[in-house]
């Protein structure tokens, strides 16, 4: 069972930091290129008809972009909450058998390392966007 939940918990983070990697990178390229500048250059529209040629376009790529960081760092954090506490109920029930007591203690040393992947991770998008705008 622990098995299952690590390899879950690993999959997860990996799943993440994957899709963080991937999405990340060529919405943020845009921001700072000057393609919008030049894409919207003559063009009178507003946000209200579907062109994204205002203002505030580049704020609103990265309030999405924050947005969707907040929430998979969420759920990265809740699932690696859980699995702590899972692996915190096994350690306490173990009754001293200690093969138990190491893949408790291995689950909640990696849930920890997982949680301070998602700190990181968090920190150094923010600080990339931060940069870009």
């Amino acid at each position: 069972m622990t098995t299952i939940i690590t390899r879950m918990l690993l999959a997860t983070f990996l799943f993440f930091g994957v899709l963080q990697i991937s999405s990340g990178p060529p919405a943020l390229a845009l921001i700072g290129s000057g393609a919008k500048e030049q894409a919207c250059k003559g063009v009178e529209l507003d946000n209200a008809t579907g062109a994204n040629c205002g203002k505030d376009s580049s704020k609103e790529t990265q309030d999405i972009v924050q947005t969707v960081i907040n929430i998979l760092s969420a759920v990265g954090g809740i699932i690696a909450v859980i699995v702590i506490i899972v692996n915190g109920i096994r350690l306490v029930l173990s009754s001293g058998d200690s093969a138990k007591v190491n893949t408790a203690r291995s689950g909640i040393i990696m849930a920890v390392v997982g949680l301070l992947v998602i700190a990181l991770a968090q920190a150094l998008v923010r600080f990339v966007v931060s940069r870009v705008a």
